[in-house]
């Protein structure tokens, strides 16, 4: 009889575990990779270290706990060029987890050698894990969460604003219709709510794009950077986690582990890359550290969703 019970006992345990759905994601953004550059004392962006940056981060990454994916949200390289770009790529597949990425402003020239069709090419030899024909595309790390790149990067002039084509707008709603994903993660470089007020780093159409996420009542972690800001943002079924750049104090990424089972359990820590004394030079000539860095509730927290 004891043998039955413990029988059914692991039974319902094995069973508990398969339906909870799991995935760790590692977000990071604003590289701004640069080469050959000395910088601005009285700047806080460490540009010329940023290699030493990155690969710190990849080290750090890969010493840590189990990751799903990488996410990079844009502005991986400070100023668009090949020597670039192929350096991010040859740092970043030293990772030992799959990784993705988002276009920032920074990335893409008007004219010259990475339009946005080139760097698509680029990125599209070099990464093993993803091969999407647009700038903006999704893919399903499990059953039960979908991620969906998008691309708000304006291309025609050079501008820190973005904006969301209506093709890519009326694309993103069709995405959302899926009917079994119980999250949507959808990570642009721009925010949908923005961590300060800035007219000339806003998305243009904004409402436009809020309006389609809300519309679909499904439950959407939205990842960001951009304003190089750490903050946590929500309005109705939308939860907007700004995290900052690499490249400056706070020098640090975010980690996210999501769990679905009954409820959606979702956990954000602010990881500091252990580079203190970088840390601390940035912080020294940054006159904007305290929002750079954010509160505590907007560097680690947790949400649980019904």
């Amino acid at each position: 009889m004891k043998r039955i019970l413990v029988i059914i006992l692991l039974f319902f345990i094995f069973n508990v575990q398969v339906l909870a759905k799991s995935l760790r994601v590692i977000h990071i953004s604003d590289v701004h990779l640069d080469m050959n550059i000395e910088d601005n004392p009285r700047f806080s962006r460490l540009y010329s270290y940023s290699q030493e940056i990155l690969k710190k981060a990849v080290n750090q990454i890969n010493n840590s706990e189990n990751t799903d994916l990488i996410l990079f949200s844009g502005d991986m390289i400070n100023t668009p060029g090949k020597k670039k770009l192929d350096k991010f790529i040859e740092i970043t597949n030293q990772l030992k987890f799959p990784w993705y990425w988002v276009f920032g402003n920074h990335d893409i020239a008007i004219s010259g050698e990475l339009t946005k069709k080139k760097y698509l090419s680029i990125l599209n030899e070099n990464n093993k894990h993803i091969k999407p024909k647009k700038s903006y595309y999704s893919f399903l790390p499990n059953d039960e969460i979908k991620v969906i790149v998008l691309d708000g990067v304006i291309d025609g002039k050079i501008t820190a604003n973005g904006r969301l084509p209506k093709k890519q707008l009326n694309w993103l709603k069709e995405e959302l219709q899926e009917p079994n994903i119980k999250l949507f993660i959808i990570s642009c470089h721009f925010p949908v709510l923005e961590p300060f007020k800035s007219k000339s780093h806003r998305i243009l159409n904004q409402q436009d794009l809020l309006k389609v996420m809300t519309d679909s009542q499904k439950k959407i972690l939205y990842l960001s950077g951009h304003y190089h800001a750490t903050k946590l943002k929500m309005y109705k079924n939308v939860i907007n986690v700004s995290t900052p750049a690499l490249v400056e104090y706070p020098l640090s990424y975010r980690r996210l582990s999501i769990d679905i089972g009954e409820k959606i359990k979702i956990i954000s820590k602010l990881i500091p890359l252990k580079i203190e004394n970088l840390q601390e030079l940035s912080k020294e000539r940054s006159s904007s550290y305290l929002l750079n860095y954010g509160e505590e509730q907007d560097r680690n927290f947790t949400i649980i969703l019904d």
